[in-house]
């Protein structure tokens, strides 16, 4: 069962009552990969997020072009998101700032905000497009690490 498939909901597992989670596999990703994750929220301790964007990507040699691409975006919707037209536009391009900024516009259109007490739906969106950028530009430098 993949991720995308064990959440539901809020606070809602796929899991029944009488199961229990006993493993997590993770493939192990290929050379000239990297990724990064932040999470906004207004503490440090146990802080439900704003905002959380987490990316990972993969390339095809230290400056590209990116072969594969993931961004999950959370507390932007009843349960984590991924980007799939960011992810889609990342494909085949090579990195560099005006796609990260371009992909970071992409993702913020594809997520459903709400407005709360903790922040609005268009600030919500405004820290898409920010930390989808920023965790790119760190997965780029993490993954051209990962090559040599």
């Amino acid at each position: 069962m993949g991720v995308a498939d064990f959440i539901k909901g809020p606070g809602e597992p796929a899991l029944k009552s009488e199961e229990v989670l006993t493993a997590i596999l993770i493939k192990k990703l290929p050379p000239f990969s990297g990724g990064a994750y932040i999470k906004l929220g207004v503490r440090k301790a146990l802080e439900i997020s704003l905002v959380n964007v987490s990316s990972l990507l993969i390339l095809e040699g230290e400056d590209g072009p990116i072969q594969e691409a993931r961004i999950v975006m959370g507390a932007v919707g009843p349960t984590p998101l991924r980007a799939l037209g960011a992810e889609a536009y990342l494909k085949g391009s090579r990195p560099g700032e005006e796609l990260f900024i371009k992909t970071g516009e992409i993702a913020a259109n594809e997520c459903k905000p709400i407005t709360d007490h903790r922040a609005s739906a268009q600030y919500r969106r405004w820290m898409v497009s920010a930390l989808t950028r920023k965790t790119l530009r760190v997965a780029y430098e993490r993954a051209k690490k990962q090559g040599n």
